[in-house]
């Protein structure tokens, strides 16, 4: 008892330690979507209808909203659901390894998860990775193996409701540990007998959690079909669908699909907002569209789209972290604590197989999803030594400690330095600011933000412990997002658009519409153009130092004083 307070004190501390040292945000735009739809400032109403988030989660955090807005309780669910994991986590690494020093690694690890990858898709694969460790631990001592069965399935329930598919792909990568962990408990069940009634037996303890978790599962699964059958929200998510096949997926070059783009009405202009992120017009981007766009430029992947996807991951910076599991594996093989070889090697495998589709398959190797399967891997290879293989144990945890420790450090220069290049800290500065006065002093206009602005100047620049109920998008939409054309999109521009179905038409022919940008607004006019064969201007207020200008665009040459 006392080894397992002091691992969840050690991951309460090392969650808190970030807040005390400097600014936490979250990773990724996405979370802080999800977080202002939760707490009402989209759709006006506390929300459990989170999109990414099964019905669960999203249900508990209405409920907690409909408490108190004080507090943000979408934040205080993914580090409660950390901490707990990392406890977890911090716990197997000392039984597995015996090694203090290889469980404060562990900690630095859980540091830096939460100072730099706060996201609702990373800790759901890191509950996953902690429900799965602690079977895999119990199985192989043989101790406690119905306890950890349930808390394993609670874990894992846990992964299922934050991500939707994060749950697959942490057990894809717990596979061969979870085989290994079946053959034990099957062998201590027969003893000497080696009878199927004693494999049996030894399964035993799983079967209650594995019920309970099933049970729970499909319940939520009833509960969201349900949640979603109005034929709003059908209609919502059919279209969502065709959205993340046509965005969320590599593009051919035009180029090379042209004949068959054009043949669905597809011009190189129409491809460029798709790809940008701005395709708030569904009456021309239609779902059938959408799902048209994709499949030619599925078809039109060359196998050299696909070598470029991959060099593109093998970057120099990438490396250290691209090899970190293949480090670990030979450590355990040098060290003779890889006792069983096929189990490690098959993890290894597993884990840069799933690096090999999101890079060469899917073509996107977003870090949100590449980071946890990395650590995954390297978690799971040490949770596959044999605990009872002591020797050279200071060696292996100083070799751990080095090789995590240059895989988050990597892995942090390469994401905010060469991916994500925007500082953080420039949102907060005045310009941002000024654009935020500017947008809420005019409540009878609707603002029409493009993908970066939305990105860096609103979700970036709030740090995540600040992100509270508030009305500051009331008349500020996207040009184009997941949640797009929800139920929530047409309850917020209802006040302002008779149309809501044309926005980007709106940029230009409605008064109290503005377009937002951190380019210029040529493709929306150009755009409209293409759509009614009429020409339009545009005058804009830019905001020095943001590199944002709010563009007031309208039909002719007529000029627009928006000082």
């Amino acid at each position: 008892m006392l080894t397992v307070c002091i691992c969840a004190g050690l991951a309460l501390l090392m969650s808190a330690l970030p807040f005390v040292f400097g600014t936490v945000y979250f990773m990724v735009a996405d979370d802080y979507l999800i977080n202002y739809i939760a707490n009402g400032s989209y759709g006006f109403t506390f929300s459990d209808r989170l999109t990414f988030l099964r019905m669960p989660a999203g249900v508990l955090l209405k409920l907690l909203y409909g408490q108190t807005t004080a507090v943000n309780w979408y934040l205080v669910l993914l580090l409660g659901v950390l901490v707990l994991s990392f406890a977890a986590i911090h716990l197997v690494v000392l039984r597995r390894t015996g090694s203090v020093p290889a469980v404060l690694v562990s900690g630095a690890v859980n540091y830096l998860v939460v100072a730099h990858f706060l996201s609702f898709t990373v800790a759901a694969f890191l509950a996953a990775l902690a429900g799965a460790g602690l079977l895999v631990h119990a199985a192989a001592e043989g101790k406690h193996v119905g306890r950890c069965a349930f808390l394993a399935a609670a874990f894992a329930f846990v992964s299922w409701c934050l991500r939707r598919n994060a749950l697959y792909e942490a057990a894809l990568l717990m596979l061969p540990l979870a085989v290994l962990s079946v053959v034990r408990l099957m062998r201590r069940g027969t003893g000497e007998e080696r009878s199927f009634a004693g494999a049996l037996k030894g399964l035993s303890p799983l079967a209650l959690p594995l019920l309970v978790f099933c049970i729970a599962a499909g319940a939520s699964a009833i509960y969201e079909k349900k949640a979603y059958s109005s034929p709003e929200w059908t209609a919502f998510q059919a279209y969502d669908e065709a959205r993340s096949l046509a965005v969320d997926y590599p593009a051919a070059d035009y180029d090379e699909v042209k004949k068959e783009l054009k043949k669905i009405g597809v011009t190189r202009l129409d491809g460029n907002l798709l790809q940008s992120w701005r395709y708030a017009e569904k009456s021309f981007f239609t779902e059938e569209l959408l799902r048209g766009y994709a499949a030619v430029n599925r078809a039109g992947i060359t196998m050299k789209n696909r070598m470029d996807a991959l060099k593109s991951a093998l970057h120099v910076r990438m490396l250290p972290f691209l090899i970190a599991p293949l480090l670990i594996f030979l450590l355990l093989v040098i060290t003779g604590r890889a006792k069983h070889l096929p189990v490690s090697l098959l993890t290894l495998l597993f884990g840069y197989g799933l690096l090999f589709v999101f890079a060469f398959i899917r073509m996107r190797f977003v870090m949100r999803v590449v980071l946890p399967t990395q650590l995954i891997t390297c978690y799971a290879l040490v949770f596959a030594a044999d605990a009872g293989e002591r020797t050279n144990k200071v060696f292996f945890a100083d070799l751990f400690a080095a090789v995590l420790l240059l895989l988050i450090s990597m892995q942090y220069l390469g994401y905010y330095e060469d991916i994500n290049p925007v500082s953080r800290t420039y949102c907060e500065e005045e310009p941002a600011a000024a654009l935020t006065r500017e947008m809420a002093a005019h409540p009878d206009t609707l603002y029409v933000l493009d993908s970066s602005v939305l990105s860096h100047q609103f979700y970036f620049g709030t740090p995540a412990s600040q992100v509270k109920t508030t009305d500051r998008f009331r008349n500020v939409v996207r040009s184009g997002s997941w949640d797009s054309y929800s139920p929530r999109y047409y309850e917020q521009v209802a006040p302002f658009l008779e149309n809501p179905d044309d926005l980007l038409t709106a940029i230009v022919e409605e008064e109290n519409v503005a377009y937002v940008s951190g380019g210029g607004a040529e493709e929306i006019l150009a755009f409209y153009k293409e759509r009614t064969g009429r020409t339009a201007t545009q005058d804009g207020q830019a905001f020095p130092g943001s590199g944002v200008t709010i563009w007031r665009c309208r039909e002719g040459q007529v000029k627009v004083d928006v000082s």
